[in-house]
């Protein structure tokens, strides 16, 4: 009997699975920038931006009060400081219900961008045809006025320098002479009064006495009588004659 002989078909080649299509990612409207920016303008997302940013800065500033108002007692809410307080935040939030309002304004398509300022003219640049001869200056000739500006001012500061040394100079021998004079006067001796004097008694310098009707003063330590040679006094007051009495 016969073999029947069979034959294989070959499998078809699996049909490969399509690529997924990526999927579509929509930029939030907080995340809108000039990049992302489809409906509104590059200005409008620039604005919307800069206004985010602001609210941020608001809401940031009011947590700030919020946190230092807790710390604060229900006395001192009522004084100074939470009245301050509660006008801060009063104020902020005027601000951060006007940028809400005006970033509404961007959404809907009706918000005006504020004119751009005008900048000023530019100063025209100096040329051969305003000044006949002129010529512009030149790297080198910049170097060379730099340096003379800078030997200038080394001359100055030098000077400067010599004056506040000799002027110091000068203070200080004065402070010195007045030190010098104020101890001298500081060790002059205080005249002080012994009375009448007494034969053979030591008397200080500067002592005063009375002796013989007159008033003397000791030129040294001394125990010398007033009037007599070199007994270091010195006759400050002289005695006065005796009076004559009334007829």
């Amino acid at each position: 009997m016969a073999r029947r002989k069979t034959t294989r078909t070959a499998k078809p080649p699996a049909r490969q699975a399509a690529p997924e299509a990526p999927a579509l990612v929509e930029a939030p409207v907080d995340d809108i920038t000039p990049e992302t920016a489809s409906e509104q303008t590059r200005a409008e997302a620039a604005a919307l931006v800069e206004i985010d940013a602001e609210i941020a800065d608001v809401e940031r500033r009011l947590r700030l009060l919020a946190a230092r108002t807790d710390t604060l007692s229900a006395e001192d809410r009522g004084g100074a400081e939470g009245r301050a307080l509660a006008e801060n935040a009063d104020r902020l939030r005027e601000v951060r219900d006007s940028l809400l309002t005006k970033r509404a304004a961007v959404l809907a398509g009706t918000y005006t961008p504020p004119a751009p300022v005008e900048k000023p003219p530019a100063l025209k640049a100096k040329s051969s045809d305003d000044t006949p001869g002129w010529q512009p200056a030149t790297l080198a000739d910049l170097d060379d006025t730099v340096e003379d500006i800078g030997a200038v001012l080394r001359a100055f500061s030098a000077d400067v320098r010599k004056a506040a040394t000799d002027l110091s100079a000068e203070l200080r021998g004065a402070i010195a002479a007045l030190d010098a004079r104020l101890i001298a006067v500081e060790a002059r001796p205080v005249l002080a009064d012994h009375g009448v004097h007494e034969v053979g008694k030591a008397y200080p310098e500067a002592a005063v006495v009375t002796f013989r009707g007159g008033m003397w003063i000791a030129q040294r330590d001394t125990t010398g009588t007033p009037g007599t040679p070199d007994s270091g006094w010195r006759l400050a007051v002289k005695a006065g004659r005796d009076g004559r009495d009334a007829r």
